[in-house]
């Protein structure tokens, strides 16, 4: 489980979560909100200025309320997971590494001079995740798996009925 959380979906399909994952994934798709894709394509400051909503807001708050209590209640109580959101956790607390801007230049430049000898002199500065880069990650891996894997136990059972063999 990626939240470290058992929602029984399989026989209560009136759970809260249950619900309002399939809320949003269930908005119908707006003629118009393709027009406003693709002007927000041709014409960014427009989109800046107007920001329209193209997914529900109140149902990812609602995700990002669950993650922050799920964090919350981890904290408090000293456990531990091995999941997505303890991934995300351990990178708000203990940061991750990055190469520093003058390193990236120098590989980039030689990425493919294999023959030659490279002397890495590149810099390594920690960066630790802000809550809201962390909340957004777990809402999008949450989102990211949803939809496609319902989808691809549909088409395995429908492959399954036309081919039992």
């Amino acid at each position: 489980c990626a939240f470290g959380t058992k929602v029984d979906s399989h026989s209560n399909q009136t759970n809260e979560f249950v619900t309002k994952a399939r809320k949003a994934f269930t908005t119908t798709i707006n003629p118009l909100l393709l027009v406003v894709i693709v002007l927000s394509n041709l014409f960014p400051s427009l989109f800046k200025v107007l920001s329209p909503k193209f997914f529900p807001t109140e149902i990812f708050v609602y995700f990002k309320d669950i993650c922050v209590s799920i964090i919350k209640k981890r904290k408090e109580a000293n456990i531990r997971h091995q999941d997505f959101l303890q991934l995300m956790v351990d990178a708000q607390e203990s940061g991750i590494a990055e190469v520093g801007s003058d390193g990236i230049q120098d590989m980039e430049n030689n990425l493919y001079n294999l023959g030659s000898e490279q002397k890495s002199e590149t810099s390594f500065i920690t960066k630790s995740l802000t809550q809201d880069e962390a909340l957004s990650q777990c809402v999008l891996f949450f989102t990211a798996g949803f939809e496609t894997t319902s989808t691809t136990i549909a088409f395995a059972v429908y492959q399954l009925a036309l081919c039992p063999d």
